[in-house]
């Protein structure tokens, strides 16, 4: 090992010109010195020592076949010093869990703070991952990624319009109560779940507009599906407010949320300064 070495006298550093520098020892950990040489118009030598730390290896096993990882294999590091968490290791199918410190994964993640001061083995952790596929209607699918032995909950209803929703199953036909999935068990494979629907009548939404010029019209609407916000009726002296499901309410209909049942919409006004 070579240090670098500065050179100074009275308070100001030297140029490197005016000395030569020597190392002795300075191949093997342990003590080594250095000897500063004047030449020039420097004369006299000057010695000092340090100490060279051994150095050590930090090696990542990656525990698969077709792991994807952009760091080094094998890291060297000076005794006492630690090294930085590579990222993280890929694997299609897996998750990464962490880097352990034995090879039978058993314990807490390595601590990349922590001093190394001896060779250090580091083996990826990894956990199965599954894909779990929601076949909803046609070409509509929803996909999720479970770990192994991770139970599975039951999702929310899928909404679709013109149609109610019946359950998951484990067919496409969905047919009979023993085919109906079974949620609350562990992952421990690739799974397909139906979503089985019945096809329900168009539903009705009335629009009052209490008091404007066209008292009432309405719009048929899937079940299940949206309604389409009319244009803004007309009421003399008036200022529209919006549509709600009861004069009371304080907030208005939301034309966003899906319609399952007949419904009468209430045009609500403010009465504009000076009239009444």
């Amino acid at each position: 090992r070579e240090p670098s070495v500065t050179v100074t006298y009275k308070g100001e550093e030297l140029d490197a010109n005016n000395y030569s520098v020597a190392y002795t020892n300075n191949v093997e950990p342990g003590e080594a010195t250095v000897t500063i040489t004047g030449k020039g118009n420097c004369v006299g030598t000057a010695t000092a020592q340090f100490t060279i730390n051994p150095m050590y290896t930090v090696t990542f096993n990656l525990n698969g076949e077709g792991v994807v990882f952009d760091s080094d294999l094998v890291v060297e590091v000076e005794k006492g010093h630690s090294i930085s968490s590579p990222e993280d290791p890929t694997w299609e199918g897996h998750r990464f869990v962490g880097w352990i410190s034995n090879e039978s994964l058993i314990g807490d993640a390595y601590n990349f703070d922590s001093a190394v001061n001896d060779n250090v083995n580091l083996y990826a952790k990894w956990t199965n991952v599954y894909t779990v596929t929601y076949v909803l209607y046609d070409d509509v699918n929803i996909i999720d990624t479970k770990d192994e032995n991770e139970i599975l909950a039951k999702p929310s209803d899928p909404v679709r319009p013109g149609y109610s929703f019946d359950g998951w199953y484990a067919n496409a036909q969905g047919d009979g109560p023993d085919n109906e999935w079974q949620f609350g068990n562990k992952v421990q494979r690739k799974e397909t779940i139906y979503a089985h629907w019945t096809e329900m009548p168009d539903v009705k939404v009335t629009f009052n507009t209490n008091g404007g010029t066209t008292e009432t019209f309405e719009q048929d609407v899937k079940y299940n599906g949206l309604a389409t916000e009319p244009e803004r009726p007309v009421y003399e002296g008036h200022t529209f407010v919006g549509w709600y499901k009861n004069l009371e309410d304080t907030e208005p209909f939301d034309f966003d949320t899906p319609v399952a049942d007949d419904v009468t919409l209430y045009a609500k006004w403010s009465e504009e300064e000076g009239q009444g």
